[in-house]
């Protein structure tokens, strides 16, 4: 990710998230899929564990309506991205454990 992701524009309660948003959060699907490749299973572990436990929390931010109908910024796209590769982590997990 060249672009870094700006503080204010993330909401405080999800500021704690940022590092994993820089890492993961990557807009392009196939270097995000790449990146999930690469990455070692402790690494899709703990992406997948903090998306479980704040997945449905982030819709505050991510799936209100008011955000819609404004300016969608680099952040919004990073933390959406994020739980993209959350997603794709978990199926990647699940297929290495035979699932």
């Amino acid at each position: 990710m060249s672009k870094s992701i700006k503080t204010d524009n993330v909401p405080p309660k999800f500021q704690f998230l940022i590092p994993l948003a820089t890492r993961w959060g990557i807009s392009d699907a196939v270097e995000r899929d790449v990146l999930i490749e690469k990455a070692s299973r402790s690494e899709l572990t703990e992406l997948v564990s903090v998306m479980d436990e704040y997945d449905e929390v982030l819709d505050e931010w991510l799936a209100n309506s008011d955000i819609q109908m404004g300016e969608i910024t680099f952040e919004y796209v990073a933390f959406s991205c994020m739980r993209l590769a959350g997603d794709t982590a978990r199926m990647k997990l699940q297929k290495l454990e035979g699932r």
